[in-house]
Formats: structure tokens, sequence, C-alpha cells
């Protein structure tokens, strides 16, 4: 019994089957946890999985409420899931998590293991750290004296990436408890192709707007155009598309300010310090930390550096998510008129901007997906795809393969992405590429010329070694 619209996941669902496998042939439990951004389909996975294999379950999403209250909300849950009886008593009540999780074991049996949900992890102690300690204390418990030992799955889940790495690191109640952790990637091009049935082009351009998040990729492909779609999603406050992005940013900066304007900055397309530091009204002298916090422990921005043979340090920012890339771009300016209920004239505007920013939008998009046709044997030596540009910035090269993902040691190629709408690479491209591979250290007059194009190459452009059309980067 599959979910309406789920597609792909199939190396999830397999880890997932495998833990249910070893669970019905050694009577043990098992204990996954699944992280990853909000709306990347955490709980539809999860949900998929226990249907598919007709699995008894409860499925629980706990809220930012006192634990009592979330205790209470939990037994009504039982009391309505398909888990065996002995789990579901009337009127059921719970002193603590610990009980609460045994009694849901209850009954579990070895052909059709019980599978406990636990959706929103992060949020069961409210915003008391003293009271999520103790939480944790209580599931490792529950494991460790009843879960372990009985045919369950518990499969907890969170959105607040760097908090579910936390807490199963050295020193906290949850550490060596799970038998497996999934961290959940957006959907692959090809999965967005799927559920849209678009063009590859679109399939591109709708990646590069809704990132790899299922359920605004189903809203796509419903809408019909983007127009329609961009309506639809920014119709009120309210929507998702629009609500989502502020949940992360709440949930992820409820008192870093000065990162949630850098970040703002970044998203809006400044890329360099200085840009960044004037964009957000901040010293440059004082982005360090609040840059460090973006790029590793909210892991929300990238870091680059030119790619080439020679090592240059001019590092560029760039938010990582697409849907957030976009949605910082686009969205975030428009909000009051968004609430004033405008939304024909926030689209419009959008639509009118959207060609002159859509070719750097898509540009790490077609990096990624470059990179993850390699090793081709039209690129012969190129294992990663990066890019280059100079300190005074009068040299930018989209496409730069190499040997290695650091210094590489050896050029594969060097290439150009164009990404109009109607017209297509010519000789005039080719000639511009020829010209800033020359200044690419490490390339040479040998190095193979690429092309990427939405619209096609001309018959003139001769001197192109590849060509890689949106085809080969979705399929």
């Amino acid at each position: 019994m599959a979910l309406p619209g789920f597609v792909g996941r199939q190396r999830e669902i397999a880890v997932l089957s495998e833990e249910l496998t070893r669970v019905r042939s050694t009577g043990q439990g098992a204990f996954v946890m699944l992280r990853g951004r909000r709306r990347v389909g955490k709980s539809w996975l999860a949900e998929e999985f226990v249907l598919e294999q007709r699995l008894p379950h409860v499925f629980f999403t706990a809220t930012r409420n006192r634990v009592v209250g979330d205790l209470d909300r939990f037994a009504e849950r039982l009391s309505d899931s398909s888990l065996p009886e002995s789990a579901r008593g009337t009127g059921l009540t719970f002193r603590d998590w610990e009980s609460a999780l045994v009694t849901a074991s209850n009954g579990a049996d070895r052909q059709a293991p019980s599978v406990i949900i636990i959706d929103e992890f992060p949020y069961l102690g409210g915003d008391d750290p003293e009271q999520a300690r103790a939480v944790e204390s209580l599931f490792s418990a529950a494991w460790d004296r009843r879960l372990s030992r009985v045919p369950v799955v518990l499969i907890v889940i969170g959105s607040d990436l760097a908090m579910m790495e936390r807490l199963t690191g050295y020193g906290r109640p949850l550490y060596d408890r799970p038998t497996r952790t999934l961290a959940l990637d957006p959907l692959s091009l090809a999965d967005i192709a799927t559920i849209t049935a678009l063009s590859p082009e679109d399939v591109i351009d709708t990646y590069a707007i809704t990132g790899g998040l299922p359920a605004f990729a189903l809203a796509r492909r419903q809408a019909g155009d983007l127009r329609s779609f961009l309506r639809w999603a920014l119709s009120s406050a309210d929507t998702p598309f629009v609500s989502a992005a502020l949940r992360i940013l709440d949930a992820e900066f409820p008192s870093h300010l000065q990162a949630r304007s850098i970040l703002s900055a970044i998203g809006y397309g400044e890329r360099t310090r200085q840009a960044i530091s004037n964009a957000a009204g901040t010293k440059a002298s004082n982005l360090q930390a609040p840059l460090e916090l973006l790029a590793l422990a909210k892991r929300m921005i990238r870091i680059s550096h030119p790619y080439a043979a020679e090592t240059l340090n001019a590092p560029r920012f760039s938010v990582v998510d697409p849907y957030l890339r976009f949605w910082l771009r686009f969205v975030e300016r428009e909000l009051p008129m968004i609430e004033r209920l405008r939304t024909d004239e926030v689209v419009t505007r959008i639509l009118e901007r959207w060609p002159d920013a859509r070719g750097r939008m898509v540009e790490p998009i077609i990096r990624e997906a470059l990179e993850r046709l390699l090793p081709d044997d039209r690129l012969p030596g190129a294992v990663h795809v990066g890019s280059y540009w100079n300190r005074k910035g009068d040299l930018e090269v989209d496409l730069v393969g190499g040997d290695q993902p650091v210094s590489p040691s050896r050029i594969a190629f060097v290439g150009s992405i164009k990404w109009r709408d109607r017209r297509q690479f010519d000789s005039g491209d080719v000639e511009e590429l020829i010209s800033k591979a020359a200044r690419v250290p490490g390339a040479g007059s040998a190095t193979p010329l690429v092309s990427v194009s939405r619209s096609g190459v001309e018959h003139s452009a001769r001197k192109l070694d590849v060509t890689i059309t949106p085809r080969d980067l979705v399929r």
C-alpha cells in the first residue's frame, strides 16, 4: 500500500527493511535515528515503510508543550493505533516516557514487529534543556531495559540536523544506542522528473525553486505551469511554501540575529565577505564567527574556493539548499506584500527577475548533477567538479573538472553553462570559453572544453569536445 506521490528512497527503504529483517530473525529491537531538513520527506518515508510492510505501528508527532501534555497525546495515539491490543488499552496514563514506550512495546510479535515512530523528537523536552536531557535518559532507559530485547522498531525523527547529531554524541544518554542512523537528503533530479513529468530543462528549473522536496514537486505538477505554481505557493503567508522556510529559520536562529541577517544577505546573492558585510550592515572583521556557525554548525551555507591546480584564498559563500536559496532571494523581501494578499503582483515581479537570476541558481545543481555522472568516458580523469574565479573578480569559469576534490594535480576539463530559453550555445560562447580556460591554472590547449546548455548547441560551436544535455543531468 504505497502513499500517493511517493517516489524514490530505494536506499532508505532498503536500510529500514534490513533492520526489520534483523528484528524478525533475532527477536531483538531496532533503533533508527532519521534526520533531515523540513519537508524533505522524513515522515512520509516512515509512513510509507510501515504501510508497505503492513506493520502494526503508532505514529506520534511531538510538540514544544509540557511533557505531561505530550504523554497524554501519545496515550491517545496509542489507543487509535494498529499496535497489538495489549499496547492499546483505553484510559491509559503515563508517568514518564519510559513507561509510555514500554507499554507501546507490549504484544510485539516477531513475524509482525511493532513500529513506534516519534516525529520531531527534539521538541519532546520543550524549550527546557534539562527536560530535554531527562527525556533522552528515559528513552535510553526504555531501550536498554525493554525495547532492545523485544521485536520492536523504534524510529526517532528530527529536523534540527545539528541537534539530532548531538543526541547520539559521546556523553549523551543516547550515545551508542541507535542501531542505524539515516540522513535523508532531498530527492534527486530523476525523482523530481518522475513526480513532475516535466521536460529535463524544466525539471532543473523546478529543482532550483523547490529543491528536492517531494510535496512541493507534487504541487508543481498539479499547478501545470510555473506562474500557477507560484500563485499557489505565495497565495498567503500560511502556505507550506512560505511557512516551511520561516519554520526552518525560526528553529535554527532563535537567538542568532546576526547570523540570520548574514544568511539573508548570502541568500539574496552576495557572495564575497565585503559584499555580505555591506548588505548585512556588519563589519567584515565580525563575520568569521557567524559564517562558521552557518557553515559548520547549521550547514546552511557552503564556503567554496576557486578550483584549479593552484590554491587561491578567495572564498565565496552560497546557500546550500536550493529551496531556501530561492526563498531568500525572491520571497523573503516580498513577505509584507504576501501578507497583504497581493499575490499576482508578487508573482509578476518574481517572473520578471527570474530569467536573470536563474543561471546562477542552477549552476550548483548542474555541477552536482555532472559530478554524479562521473566517472564518464567522455571526461577521462575527472572525479570532481568545481568552478574557478580570480581574486579581482573579472574571471569566472562555471565548470572545472579535476582528479581530486581539493587542489587537483590534473585539470580534466573546463566548461561553461548557458541556461537561456531561446539562444543556443554558439561559436561566440565557445570563443569566450577558450579565452577563460587559458587563464585557469593547470588547464592547457589540450584540456577538453565542455558545454551545458538549456537550449542546445549550434552546429557552429565545433570546437567543443563534450556537450552535456539537460537529459544527461536528469538521467
